[in-house]
């Protein structure tokens, strides 16, 4: 089995805390695939309530009915799986999204300009990380190493 572990490297851990940096405000927390690092790893001890789904084997995660005033999390932007207008509506519903992909990656890039399109909300912050020269230890069975990342936070 395929492993992203670069992710669990200082550098790339760099993303949670940026992004935890803009959902302070927000009671709740939906992340969308989390892998080993979840965001309430990078948050104070601020009682939040988190609500993480994973995509697996094609299976699209639950819709999140009656949950208000939340923040949305996705790092690593990869929903070929899912019906993209469902996540459409939960950046359009949430507070605050931080979405992220590797500038690298066609599908994830692609998939975040279709969120910028089919969105009223307003990007606030952008910026792309260059983890290019980092400490990523052991990287053996790990996927391929996408240094160049864009952040992409809509409110």
């Amino acid at each position: 089995m395929t492993e992203w572990k670069y992710l669990n490297s200082v550098a790339f851990k760099t993303r949670y805390v940026v992004a935890a940096s803009f959902l302070t405000g927000c009671k709740r927390i939906v992340e969308i695939g989390s892998y080993k690092t979840p965001i309430y790893d990078f948050m104070d001890d601020t009682f939040r309530e988190f609500v993480i789904y994973e995509i697996k084997d094609g299976v699209p995660f639950e819709k999140c009915p009656g949950i208000k005033d939340y923040g949305l999390v996705i790092l690593g932007l990869d929903l070929e799986s899912v019906d993209e207008s469902e996540v459409w509506k939960l950046v359009e519903n949430s507070r605050v999204a931080v979405l992220e992909t590797a500038v690298e990656y066609f599908n994830g890039r692609t998939q975040l300009e279709r969120v910028l399109l089919n969105t009223s909300k307003k990007v606030v912050f952008r910026c792309v990380f260059d983890f290019e020269g980092n400490d990523y230890g052991d990287l053996t069975g790990s996927a391929v190493l996408l240094v160049k990342r864009l952040m992409v936070v809509l409110e």
